[in-house]
């Protein structure tokens, strides 16, 4: 598993705010995730496998602690919550939790209509901010662009992911109740809807798009 390259940086990110109906703990954090995550299962773009839990201490300067939490048969249940909250650590009483991020894999499709396999396809991350909580999707991998990292144009490739990430991407908005909006722009990709934004038309030269390849790592 692994035949992709991938990018440091997201190609693309999406995020969704959503106002929780109580105190925003760590049900509540996970709620959001677990719509999208069974989304992206529907898809096949995410077959979950563990969550990191990340605890922040507000107090005294002490680095974060992250915890990877198994998730038996793919799916957020309330027993998760609980696996989640007994990972808090157990010296620090003021330790909340940060975020939880999502690892498992996930179906793309190759030029010769192969489906095949890659971990961490669509990364999920969930957490609290102020009284809401901040839910992303994001992309590391060149199959949902029309051109490849190396700059070359991969149109079969892209006709057979970039439809299927747009559908999921549809689906957790639905999900969640709440309006998609654009993630961060990297140096490998920014956000035109539920896509990837083709390059500028002054980018392209003889039909390629900048090679990125020397950026990864």
């Amino acid at each position: 598993m692994g035949d992709l390259q991938r990018a440091p940086e997201s190609v693309g990110a999406w995020l969704w705010f959503v106002v929780p109906d109580g105190a925003p703990d760590t049900a509540a954090v996970l709620a959001p995730l677990a719509e999208a995550a069974a989304v992206l299962r529907e898809h096949g773009l995410l077959h979950l496998e563990s969550v990191d839990a990340v605890w922040e201490h507000p107090r005294g300067g002490r680095i974060d602690d992250l915890r990877t939490v198994p998730v038996p048969g793919g799916a957020i249940t309330e027993s998760l919550v609980r696996d989640i909250e007994e990972t808090r650590p157990s010296e620090s009483s003021e330790a909340r939790l940060k975020l939880v991020r999502t690892h498992g894999s996930g179906t793309w499709v190759d030029g010769s209509g192969t489906a095949r396999t890659e971990d961490d396809l669509v990364v999920l991350e969930s957490m609290p901010v102020l009284d809401e909580i901040s839910l992303e999707a994001a992309v590391h991998h060149d199959v949902w662009a029309r051109y490849a990292f190396s700059g070359i144009p991969h149109p079969q490739v892209y006709d057979a992911n970039a439809p299927r990430l747009a559908a999921a991407l549809q689906g957790i908005e639905a999900a969640v109740g709440t309006k998609t909006e654009p993630g961060d722009s990297t140096g490998f990709g920014r956000v035109q809807g539920y896509g990837i934004q083709d390059p500028e038309p002054d980018d392209i030269e003889d039909g390629r798009a900048p090679d990125l390849t020397y950026l990864l790592s």
